[in-house]
């Protein structure tokens, strides 16, 4: 699962903590202190797994997300979906 880990008064730490509620993805959110931090990282920090995410990389880590989940919610319906290159389901 996908965990914030995100400090006290950090405008930056509420912003991802928002953008992971928009996507509608499972997530939890933790508050640490700073030292509490992986080494080196700054806050907001996302684990996922073994990954480690902060700082510049934050943007297209959550720009990934939402494709992954934009492309999720195209086949989650009884619906049909017509593709790029014109094919039906």
């Amino acid at each position: 699962m996908i965990e914030l880990l995100r400090v006290d008064e950090c405008p930056g730490c509420d912003d991802v903590a928002d953008k992971l509620a928009d996507l509608v993805i499972a997530h939890s959110v933790r508050t640490v202190t700073p030292a509490e931090l992986p080494p080196g990282a700054k806050a907001p920090v996302i684990v996922d797994g073994d990954r480690t995410i902060s700082g510049t990389e934050l943007s297209a880590y959550l720009a990934g997300l939402g494709k992954l989940m934009a492309d999720w919610d195209k086949f989650q319906s009884d619906a049909c979906y017509i593709d790029d290159d014109g094919e039906v389901c």
